[in-house]
């Protein structure tokens, strides 16, 4: 596609072949900047083509197109209206002229089942598409997307897509539904859900491999640091003796240890304190450790 200022954009759909004889070719374009045309695959079936606008490609095959060498669907020009003109060969290599409708508009809507959530908190997103003709047919692709990021997909049934996930980072995520189209319905994306996804909470427990102790005698402090959901606690812990700091550990499998050798006789009160992170909130911990 070449603009008017120049500026060239190529574009291949998925299954475009890369050898001889195959490949995209563009044929039309309208007013509103759609363009019909086909590509052949890596076994020389042509197949026609709509790319939209906004840079959305659909694909499509007429009835009775032959699927050998040399056979299937051409799209040739696409009028203001959105029809598409073109021909097919079919199974006996016999040609015959077609005309495709545009595809009847859609429009995706998106949901939050929970908004805002927290930090490794199950949160499903429903899309719906709908249309003047009805619902698109069951099975078709709803893409989730953040950005140019795909987080999941779901299968349309009775007009509905579900996607569940707890891996969204605390922040706030815009979250839009993209249903791809196909050659009877347009191509739609919802508008964006701003998900807000808090800090999730921690809990912290300590424990001594011994304790009572000896003076001199080896003992091992355990912070173990529970999320309030799910996912993968980091950072690290702060092990004191009173407000002495006594080392910084990074966690590692839900825990930190601190093993120590050096308390002199008495009581002592051991604090152990997780420093939180981006998804986490801090939390601490306390024992009385008696060294004889």
């Amino acid at each position: 596609m070449r603009a008017g200022n120049g500026t060239i954009t190529t574009f291949d759909p998925p299954g475009a072949g890369t050898g001889a004889y195959q490949g995209t070719t563009g044929a039309g374009i309208n007013t509103e900047g759609t363009i019909s045309g086909s590509y052949e695959d890596a076994s020389t079936v042509s197949h026609g083509l709509v790319r939209a606008s906004n840079g959305m490609t659909t694909t499509f095959d007429a009835p009775g197109a032959g699927t050998g060498a040399y056979q299937g669907t051409t799209g040739r020009f696409i009028n203001t209206a959105g029809d598409i003109s073109g021909w097919y060969i079919d199974g006996s290599n016999v040609v015959h002229g077609f005309v495709l409708a545009p595809a009847t508009a859609t429009a995706t809507t998106l949901t939050s089942s929970l908004n805002p959530s927290t930090y490794g908190q199950a949160v499903t997103f429903t899309a719906g598409v709908a249309s003047k003709a009805g619902t698109p047919p069951d099975g078709e692709t709803v893409s989730f997307m953040s950005g140019k990021t795909t987080l999941g997909t779901g299968t349309l049934n009775g007009g509905s897509a579900k996607f569940t996930t707890s891996a969204l980072k605390a922040g706030t995520t815009s979250v839009t539904a993209v249903y791809a189209g196909d050659s009877n319905f347009a191509s739609s994306t919802s508008k964006a859900v701003k998900q807000v996804v808090d800090k999730a909470t921690t809990s912290t427990k300590l424990s001594s491999s011994a304790n009572p102790s000896t003076v001199g005698q080896s003992v091992t402090f355990t912070a173990t640091v529970t999320p309030e959901y799910s996912g993968t606690v980091t950072g690290k812990v702060a092990f004191y003796d009173g407000t002495t700091l006594l080392k910084s550990v990074a966690v590692g499998g839900g825990a930190s240890t601190y093993t120590t050798k050096t308390l002199p006789s008495g009581k002592h009160s051991i604090t152990a304190t997780y420093d939180g992170s981006a998804d986490f909130t801090d939390s601490s911990a306390s024992l009385t450790q008696t060294v004889n």
